[in-house]
């Protein structure tokens, strides 16, 4: 089997999940979205299910003999699942006979989902998605395994066919794309080994995206390492003309004095370009952070056409532009505008913060997208002070940030609103009294102010402090500072146990 999805696989997986949708009580999009589906259900809400997800789930009941015949049990007529969990984990428990066994088909109850999701799946996400919103995730495990063994569904909501070789192409088929759609930063990158190459082939549009903190940016300067980078940032009033250029005045000297005249002023788009037409033999990269800041697909204009993947477009510029691009350019020139195969966008996305755009579907399907996960092995090192049943108490910041995030989870908070491994700079913890203040300052507004604003700060703050109501931001800080605990009994034993916490001094 070929080691990476070829194009015509990933189309085949958005047309077969475009024709199923019909017939489903949600509705997938793949394309262009990295290795996660994008799921509406039947109220419209939306939600993000990762491919590693889906597979470890799958990898999790391939190994797991209890498991399968807990799934079997979905064949029994009638079915013993209720509506009371309990009695369906009595069933799993009691599920313990040796030896093999291999299913045939996989019916959907929910009592059976939510017990998997306590008691077989090891992924995170998938243990929060089975029990919160099992049938989302029973219809995202059902398209996969439909889609990698090439069968035509026939209730494709409530069964799965689900052999032992039904499983393992499953498998196989969502580690390639995994592994298509995952990012690999070059070890070595220089202008030099672009110069050596005459035939600078196209590279794909890119928005990285992810958590606060999973480093979309430094994967971008690992990328682009030794390569012309031109890079601007956008924000709500960026417009096209910020983006390409306009006509601006500047004082002039005609000789009988200073006057005001205009002249074109390049965009950063406009830079780069002419930056890739003056040097073929190089990559050019122009770089946008926090692309859904602005109204994107209004900022890019008429270029809208141009980062359509594989197409060769020209459009029409402005008289203004084109002359500057040909000066600039002299005594090459150009009529239409089109993109040179050396020049490359990369953008980044975190679409948690408030006050951001959501970028259109039609222009989101224009770029590839690189999900960048937290990964807690590659955290910032340091420890954070916390006051906690008493005491004071060091937790190393990877530790807290995985308390935090589970808890996150189990309410469903999305992904992309979690603390990513980055979200603190080695600077802001590197001592206690540095960290306190990051806490206070950074971290605890982030979590009471953008993550659970709409009544869920109990989920993670005490409700009161010292017997008073906690219901401001001002009081959290303040509790904290006084050396309250802060946090509901259940995260603060959590925080108890992760980790290496050592009692300081107060």
């Amino acid at each position: 089997m070929e080691t990476t999805m070829s194009l015509t696989q990933i189309q085949l997986l958005q047309q077969l999940n475009s024709t199923w949708n019909e017939e489903s009580d949600f509705k997938v999009n793949f394309l262009n979205t990295g290795s996660f589906f994008e799921i509406s259900n039947s109220a419209q809400k939306a939600h993000d299910v990762s491919f590693q997800s889906i597979l470890q789930a799958l990898r999790d009941i391939l190994s797991n003999a209890q498991a399968k015949r807990f799934i079997n049990c979905s064949q029994r007529s009638p079915a013993p699942f209720n509506n009371n969990v309990q009695e369906a984990r009595d069933l799993f428990s009691g599920l313990q006979s040796a030896g093999e066994v291999n299913c045939n088909e996989w019916k959907y109850f929910e009592k059976l989902m939510r017990v998997l999701g306590e008691m077989v799946f090891t992924h995170p996400r998938a243990k929060v998605a089975a029990q919160e919103q099992s049938k989302l995730f029973f219809n995202a495990i059902s398209r996969v395994v439909h889609i990698a063994n090439g069968i035509n569904p026939f209730d494709l909501d409530n069964r799965i066919p689900f052999t032992d070789t039904n499983i393992t192409e499953a498998i196989i088929f969502l580690e390639i794309a995994i592994e298509d759609c995952t990012l690999s930063i070059p070890t070595t990158f220089t202008s030099a080994t672009i110069s050596n190459n005459d035939n600078i082939k196209s590279q794909l549009n890119t928005i990285f995206l992810g958590a606060p903190g999973t480093g979309k940016s430094w994967a971008i300067e690992q990328q682009t390492v030794g390569a012309i980078k031109i890079r601007t940032v956008f924000h709500p009033e960026t417009q096209y003309s910020d983006f390409v250029g306009s006509l601006r005045p500047k004082m002039e000297d005609f000789g009988s004095g200073r006057t005001v005249g205009y002249t074109f002023r390049p965009g950063p788009f406009t830079t780069a370009y002419v930056q890739a037409i003056k040097n073929p033999s190089q990559r050019v990269y122009l770089v946008i952070e926090e692309i859904n800041r602005a109204p994107a697909a209004s900022v890019f204009g008429d270029l809208f056409q141009l980062i359509e993947p594989d197409a060769t477009y020209e459009i029409d510029i402005d008289p203004d532009m084109l002359d500057y691009i040909n000066g600039s350019i002299s005594p090459q020139r150009i009529e239409k505008l089109a993109i040179p195969a050396n020049l490359t966008l990369l953008a980044t996305m975190n679409s948690s913060d408030q006050g951001v755009n959501t970028l259109d579907t039609a222009f989101k399907r224009r770029w590839a997208i690189k999900y960048m996960p937290i990964d807690y092995d590659n955290a910032t090192s340091g420890l954070l002070s916390l006051p906690i049943l008493g005491t004071n108490l060091l937790i190393e910041w990877r530790d807290f940030a995985k308390v935090i995030n589970q808890k996150l989870m189990e309410i469903d908070v999305p992904e992309d609103r979690l603390l990513g491994h980055r979200f603190l700079s080695l600077s802001e913890i590197a001592d206690i009294n540095s960290s306190r203040d990051t806490l206070r300052y950074k971290l605890l507004v982030y979590l009471w102010d953008d993550v659970l604003r709409h009544g869920r700060r109990q989920s993670i703050f005490a409700s009161e402090v010292n017997g008073v109501p906690l219901t401001t931001f001002g009081q959290l800080v303040s509790a904290y500072s006084d050396g309250y605990s802060i946090f509901k009994t259940e995260v603060e034993e959590l925080l108890l146990a992760a980790g290496q916490i050592q009692q300081v001094d107060n």
